[in-house]
């Protein structure tokens, strides 16, 4: 029950009209410079007229860029970091594609401190375009791609714009989701999880909260720096980290499996890994919960539950998870 004094409950911080905030910062962190030798001048137009372009100089590339969101009222003082998936930005935690608030809101209005990152290569930390600095060729999520990875429905489903039954996907604002999406190099997930360290390292203490290829990305960084990643919430990871133990002060976990994962031979696959990647950290002392929706009788989300029609009440239960390893101390 709560008492006089008490913060107020998620739904009551929801449906709070005004949010104080203390302070909005921004800071680019990470990165490396780079020296490009040796290449020709190349003709490049623009509105002023055509210039010869010497790309021969020095430049930073990798670097992720942070925007930081502090509440007046706060209870805690280690910040919560979001880190977005493969493709996506932290536009992902900002706004939801039909125009709801975002987690982010959620969790200022938890009174937690929250980062959202854009790591490298994405969003406002930009990417390289200098020749020979990363292998590969970029790729970019179409909107067949994001209805069938996000399952939103299945291959016939797309030629018809019919989602999943009980879907809560906000279909209708598919366009505004694919406009999220932003070119991405595969190749680049090392590049990825070294910046993210450096992130990591720089805020010092703090709570990872990653979505697909993020979650993977902070795995492996709490793995690298356990002294400074206090908790980790994962959605619907991949890419998360090998190894036959844990190290030593590996943080608490949760693991958020959403609907429709029978649906996708892929997703099955890595939600098993998932499930066995929790058993291990369990049978090593670490606590390592899964918050599988379906299972809870929450039906309907999609890989992206921070977008669905129901996105208040999954960060809700994140949040509900948070409030009990605080209340434990790992945020002390």
């Amino acid at each position: 029950m709560t008492q006089a004094g008490d913060p107020p409950s998620w739904p009551e911080q929801a449906g709070m009209a005004e949010l104080r905030l203390a302070s909005v910062s921004s800071r680019y962190v990470g990165g490396r410079r780079v020296a490009v030798r040796g290449q020709p001048l190349r003709a490049v137009r623009s509105p002023a007229g055509t210039y010869q372009y010497d790309v021969n100089d020095a430049y930073y590339v990798e670097q992720a860029y942070m925007q930081r969101f502090v509440p007046a009222e706060r209870v805690q003082e280690v910040p919560v970091l979001l880190v977005h998936g493969g493709g996506l930005t932290g536009v992902c935690w900002e706004t939801t594609p039909d125009g709801r608030r975002g987690w982010l809101t959620g969790f200022l209005r938890a009174g937690l401190p929250v980062d959202v990152l854009d790591n490298m290569e994405r969003g406002r930390a930009g990417w390289c375009s200098l020749p020979g600095v990363w292998e590969g060729e970029p790729v970019l999520r179409g909107e067949r791609d994001m209805w069938l990875t996000f399952r939103i429905g299945d291959v016939d489903g797309y030629a018809t714009r019919t989602a999943f039954s009980g879907c809560r996907f906000p279909v209708r604002a598919i366009d505004a989701a694919l406009r999220q999406s932003v070119p991405r190099w595969p190749g680049n997930a090392d590049l990825a999880t070294a910046t993210l360290a450096d992130v990591v390292r720089e805020l010092g203490s703090c709570v990872l909260v990653g979505h697909s290829e993020g979650g993977g990305l902070c795995a492996k960084v709490a793995a690298a720096c356990p002294e400074q990643v206090r908790a980790l919430v994962m959605i619907e990871p991949h890419g998360l980290p090998l190894f036959p133990a844990p190290p030593e002060g590996y943080p608490p976990q949760l693991t958020v499996i959403a609907d429709y994962v029978s649906r996708s031979a892929v997703w099955t696959r890595l939600m098993i890994e998932v499930r066995e990647y929790s058993a291990l950290l369990r049978r090593h002392g670490i606590t390592a919960d899964l918050l599988d929706l379906p299972a809870e009788g929450i039906y309907g989300n999609s890989h992206n539950p921070m977008m669905d029609t129901n996105s208040d009440e999954v960060a809700g239960l994140i949040l509900d998870w948070l409030a009990a390893r605080r209340a434990e101390g790992a945020f002390a």
